[in-house]
């Protein structure tokens, strides 16, 4: 009886284990999703289809590397392609469940396309996995903001808050739903605070006018929203935000990514950059100019000239070009074609400080 009763203590355990192993098993067998090509890949540029391209062969050779997926996820993120995105993350999520950022771009991605219901149901999913991860709290008071869950909102911009001290976004988060209640004292203690934070941060200027004009002092409501009209909302960074950025290989991200490397004083990255776009751009003004930009930094205005010349026949009535000519005929020692394209730039941009300050200086030389 009890060699009996030991055997089926012995059992029950060695059953689940066995079902959990045929569940492993299966799960392991299971095929991850595979990787397709997006639908307007024809349609793409040239350099957005070659860097793709790249990743979809590395992603497709490596189909359980969630890694490479992933990557693939931000490529086609990074140049619009929104739809294939949104599944590419989802495949990466899927085969490594603890690649929790790709949960988070999944549900960017969704919100993109205009699900907002699942981006939001993603973001639930994933502050209860990672409390600690404050973009997916802002995201998600953002997206609960726009569909009047004040309460959810709140809170979600509370622990935003909590988890990016420093950082204005869930302060202002705050200062809008106060707002949305009508409790303007407490919309302006808010935006006080993110703007101690971040003086320079539009959308808290914003909200602090809107505050204020309930409070009915209107001089200052006037004064902030003039400083917070044209704001853009901004979510948190996150990891993975950068790498991205590395991502887009449109003309227009390459002149952002080259203007990032410049600002962080890498100007040998940022020629690069704009050598590399300027094959597959060889018309964008904006590509030309701001590569003629890194060649006169880098002492080799002959080069710079010879952009410059070209982006203002494309073009002749862009100020910035106009600016990038006066500059680089200084640089030369010709005054008078420096003066005369410099004077061409204040009448495209008569509010430009930069204008300004070239002509004070070529002026100041003689040169009217």
């Amino acid at each position: 009886m009890k060699a009996t009763r030991r055997v089926i203590q012995w059992a029950a355990p060695a059953i689940a284990i066995a079902a959990v192993i045929l569940w492993f098993t299966f799960s392991s067998a299971e095929k991850p999703p595979p990787v397709t090509r997006p639908a307007e890949f024809d349609r793409l540029q040239p350099q957005v289809q070659e860097h793709l391209r790249t990743h979809l062969v590395r992603a497709a050779a490596n189909p359980t590397d969630a890694e490479a997926r992933a990557t693939l996820g931000l490529a086609l993120a990074a140049n619009e392609l929104w739809t294939d995105a949104r599944d590419t993350f989802a495949a990466a999520a899927r085969i490594d469940p603890d690649q929790t950022l790709s949960l988070y771009y999944e549900a960017m991605a969704a919100e993109k396309i205009g699900d907002h219901d699942a981006a939001l149901s993603l973001l639930r999913h994933l502050t209860e996995r990672v409390p600690s991860f404050a973009p997916a709290h802002h995201r998600r008071g953002e997206l609960a903001l726009e569909r009047g869950a004040l309460d959810e909102a709140s809170g979600a911009f509370d622990l935003a808050r909590q988890w990016a001290p420093k950082q204005p976004a869930g302060y202002v988060g705050l200062a809008d739903v106060s707002l949305r209640r009508r409790d303007h004292e407490k919309a302006r203690g808010f935006a006080e605070k993110a703007l101690r934070l971040a003086p320079k941060y539009p959308r808290a200027h914003y909200v602090l006018g809107l505050a204020y004009r309930g409070l009915g002092r209107e001089a200052d409501a006037r004064k902030e929203l003039a400083l917070g009209t044209s704001y853009t909302r901004k979510y948190l960074p996150d990891p993975w935000k950068e790498r991205m950025m590395q991502h887009d290989k449109s003309a227009p991200g390459q002149v952002m990514l080259a203007m990032s490397h410049a600002r962080a004083g890498k100007q040998k990255q940022a020629r690069h950059v704009l050598e590399s776009a300027l094959r597959y751009h060889p018309e964008d003004v904006a590509v030309l100019n701001n590569l003629g930009v890194a060649y006169l930094s880098q002492r080799n205005p002959r080069k710079a000239l010879e952009l410059f010349k070209k982006a203002e026949k494309l073009e002749p009535g862009r100020a910035d070009v106009h600016l990038s000519l006066g500059t680089v005929y200084e640089v030369l020692g010709n005054l008078q074609s420096a003066l005369r394209h410099t004077q061409r730039a204040k009448q495209l941009s008569p509010h430009d400080r930069r204008v300004d300050n070239l002509l004070q200086r070529l002026r100041g030389g003689g040169n009217q």
